[in-house]
């Protein structure tokens, strides 16, 4: 899951994939503690994501975490409602992860889209993104602005804490 929507993100920010390593193993939300989160969206989509969605088909939480080597790929897939009932993902990447600390839109990228693929934003390398992976590789802070994937406009703000661990 996380390696197509790494190709996806590189497709998407207009840059070619590049070849990389063996993928981290990923670390799944177990069931009974889900990750807690504390992150807004505002502008085409408004609402709080909390809590993290049950794992179902196709909707697995997931995040390499302290699994990244420093070079690789650090990526999180955060599943959750965002002001009602529907299930949205949040992805977050950094490509050339050089371990806990801050990262810009040259080399972090966030996006959400709907579960069917429908609906989603991206940011581009226009678009501004401060992430920052704290020590212990499994939270941090976002702030990006997104671009809706179908008018190509910023439309979408993604803000606040993010967890992946229990």
């Amino acid at each position: 899951m996380i390696l197509a929507v790494l190709v996806l993100s590189s497709a998407c920010g207009g840059q070619a994939p590049k070849a990389l390593g063996p993928s981290p193993k990923a670390t799944a939300s177990p069931a009974s503690q889900p990750w807690v989160q504390d992150l807004t969206f505002s502008g085409e989509l408004n609402g709080n994501l909390r809590l993290i969605a049950p794992s179902g088909p196709g909707q697995q939480s997931e995040c390499t975490g302290h699994n990244a080597r420093g070079g690789s790929v650090w990526a999180a897939t955060i599943y959750g409602s965002i002001g009602g009932p529907e299930v949205w993902a949040l992805v977050m990447v950094v490509r050339g992860y050089r371990g806990a600390g801050s990262y810009d839109q040259k080399s972090a990228s966030v996006q959400v889209h709907s579960q069917d693929n429908q609906r989603g934003w991206q940011s581009f390398y226009a678009n501004p993104v401060a992430f920052a992976i704290l020590r212990g590789e499994e939270s941090g802070t976002v702030d990006a602005t997104l671009s809706n994937l179908t008018t190509g406009k910023p439309s979408l703000k993604v803000t606040g804490k993010w967890s992946c661990k229990a």
